[in-house]
């Protein structure tokens, strides 16, 4: 009995031991500071009263000085979108227009069953559309994309048409949302283009 209680007690004080090691263990990403104090070196985590600290580990800083400057990189590409946005000329409009509307057929073309047979209704082109109109968790290029909506009919394997479907294509994805041969969640799908695009006008 008083082996059995001598081992317990035994595992308990190693237990205790591990326990007060990681609870006086350092952040792992702490600055460790070399200080003066009255006349002796000492090392802390916090800068020297006097300023005249030497930075031993300065892993801490640096992480948060990368995520400032990632932080700063994304504000600047969300103001540089914004105002190419507003500064847009007719003429770039035009070409922007164009370049989505053809990326879009290209798609198409390399997805359908029957490409030849492709058809198009209803076409419309959106520039510069918040990625979380699209998404919850945005678009994952930019923050501003281009969307096409419309409707699109093909032929199947059997050689028929299966009729116009909705759908929508954005430039960040770069694929349409809306047809699917699988019927019930294709009806989703495009139930789904239906209401993204109605949002959009």
């Amino acid at each position: 009995m008083l082996e059995v209680t001598r081992q317990a007690l035994d595992r308990a004080a190693v237990v205790a031991a591990a326990v007060c090691s990681m609870s006086f263990a350092p952040p792992a990403f702490a600055d460790t500071f070399k200080c003066t104090v009255g006349g002796k070196v000492q090392y802390q985590q916090m800068p020297c009263a006097d300023g005249q600290e030497k930075v031993l580990d300065d892993s801490n800083r640096r992480m948060l000085q990368r995520e400032r400057e990632a932080k700063e990189r994304l504000t600047k590409q969300e103001g540089e979108a914004i105002t190419a946005k507003g500064g847009t000329g007719a003429g770039n409009e035009g070409e922007r227009h164009a370049k989505a509307d053809q990326a879009m057929r290209s798609y198409f073309e390399q997805t359908l069953i029957d490409p030849s047979s492709v058809q198009f209704r209803n076409l419309r082109v959106f520039l510069d559309v918040p990625g979380l109109k699209l998404r919850k968790s945005g678009s994952k290029t930019t923050p501003l994309v281009d969307v096409v909506c419309g409707e699109v009919n093909s032929k199947n394997r059997m050689g028929g048409y299966v009729g116009f479907r909705h759908f929508y294509w954005d430039s960040d994805e770069r694929k349409a949302v809306g047809p699917l041969d699988d019927r019930e969640m294709g009806a989703i799908l495009e139930g789904v283009a239906q209401r993204t695009c109605a949002g959009l006008r």
